[in-house]
């Protein structure tokens, strides 16, 4: 679907930026379009599936069941919010899917890559779906190399001071 998108829009070449899914959407396409994907950005990306993922997107299904986040994912998805919702955790935690990998298939990427997600990373997530608030923060030898916010951007200003060594990181992440 993505080469369809991209030749769409018009796009010849592409530096593509994806996190979660959508990183690993973003290095598939970087190892099997070399030719129009130049570049990739992914954060949190899978190239397998794991025990932390399958726990992840059991908590995304508490939270579906008992939030109002499928009425605040209208905004984006309209009338198939339910049917995307299923179709993601269904696949997620489907017994078929579980030795999901794409592993061999990155060896074929030869374009720039910047992955955040180290072996020894520290990856904290916020989540508060009633207020729509998503926090992502990736912490590399106690310095911050990476950051996502969604709906709530009062940390800009230390965030941004912290990735430029400017302050130091508090020792409890998650009040980053």
């Amino acid at each position: 679907m993505l080469p369809a998108v991209l030749a769409a829009c018009g796009v010849e070449r592409a530096v593509l930026f994806g996190h979660s899914d959508g990183g690993s959407i973003a290095l598939l396409a970087a190892a099997t379009l070399p030719e129009q994907v130049v570049g990739v950005v992914a954060e949190g990306a899978h190239i397998f599936n794991e025990d932390r993922t399958r726990a992840g997107v059991e908590q995304a299904i508490h939270d579906y069941r008992t939030t109002d986040i499928a009425q605040r994912l209208v905004k984006y998805h309209g009338d198939k919010v339910d049917a995307l919702y299923r179709a993601w955790t269904n696949t997620w935690t489907a017994e078929w899917f579980r030795d999901w990998s794409v592993e061999h298939l990155m060896p074929q990427i030869r374009c720039p890559l910047l992955v955040i997600q180290g072996e020894d990373d520290e990856f904290v997530q916020f989540y508060e779906p009633r207020n729509g608030v998503y926090k992502s923060v990736v912490v590399r030898d106690n310095k911050l190399i990476g950051a996502m916010l969604l709906g709530d951007i009062s940390k800009v200003n230390f965030l941004t001071q912290a990735f430029d060594d400017k302050v130091p990181l508090p020792d409890e992440r998650i009040s980053m």
